[in-house]
């Protein structure tokens, strides 16, 4: 019973607002006539037959209404809520690994007791004042997950983007489930100016043999990555909207 109380409310929240107003309108419409207007003697000629035109009008609008909630949205709302934890977790990782860079820069730099809150709200500033205290060369936190070497912030920074896109590369296995407001969120990701630009990195540094900028400091990054930032933060918001839609659990602890 709860089950079904539960898919019921989903089937309601998503179907298009469109479908509902035009079906609860009709609905409406329909019992007015049925219980008043068919009770008022005709005001003109052929009102009948009017009326009768009406009423065949607003039931086949309420019957196409029932249709399409019963073969689509129902087949659609079952089968997203059976694979919506799947895509969430996904979404978060993809989340969490675009954001992770920002947080392990800041918990390096200002970290108290094994913590760091970073500020809020988190501006292009934000980003640039601590990208200026790093250098792409300089040894980070991290290490290489194989060899246990330590690897510098720039190839923490390519690491994280791959395992982002890999995480969204996951995601479009469910390309059937996919709407096109988190298609167009995960594009945002995956084709932004900060990826782009550490795929061509990352290839250098294979031509190369290594990869190494002569930069200074990473300030240069700050305004491509905090636009994939941004992108990342709204897909955050989706992820939100999305679970609560389908009622899902947090898949994966939010970062602090």
């Amino acid at each position: 019973m709860a089950q079904s109380i539960k898919l019921a409310s989903a089937v309601f929240k998503t179907t298009p607002p469109i479908v509902k107003c035009v079906a609860f309108g009709s609905a409406g419409v329909l019992l007015l006539k049925i219980l008043w207007l068919d009770q008022i003697p005709a005001w003109f000629p052929r009102v009948h037959e009017l009326g009768v035109l009406t009423e065949n009008v607003l039931t086949a609008t309420v019957a196409a209404s029932v249709f399409f909630v019963i073969s689509y949205q129902l087949p659609l709302v079952v089968e997203r809520m059976a694979v919506g934890p799947t895509i969430a977790m996904l979404a978060d990782q993809v989340v969490q690994y675009a954001a992770r860079f920002l947080y392990d820069v800041n918990r390096s730099l200002n970290a108290k007791d094994g913590k760091a809150a970073l500020a809020q709200p988190v501006t292009e500033q934000t980003v640039a004042d601590l990208f200026k205290r790093i250098s792409p060369n300089d040894a980070s936190p991290m290490w290489d997950t194989q060899t246990f070497a330590v690897v510098s912030w720039l190839s923490t920074m390519v690491e994280q983007d791959t395992q982002c896109r890999g995480f969204i590369d996951q995601i479009w296995r469910y390309a059937r489930f996919i709407d096109s407001e988190l298609a167009a969120l995960l594009d945002g990701i995956q084709f932004s100016q900060h990826a782009a630009s550490l795929r061509s990195l990352k290839e250098i540094g294979r031509l190369a043999g290594d990869l190494k900028l002569g930069n200074t400091d990473m300030a240069d990054f700050a305004p491509a990555y905090f636009q994939c930032y941004q992108q990342a933060m709204r897909l955050q918001e989706y992820c939100t909207r999305f679970r609560a839609k389908y009622e899902i659990g947090v898949t994966f602890p939010e970062k602090n």
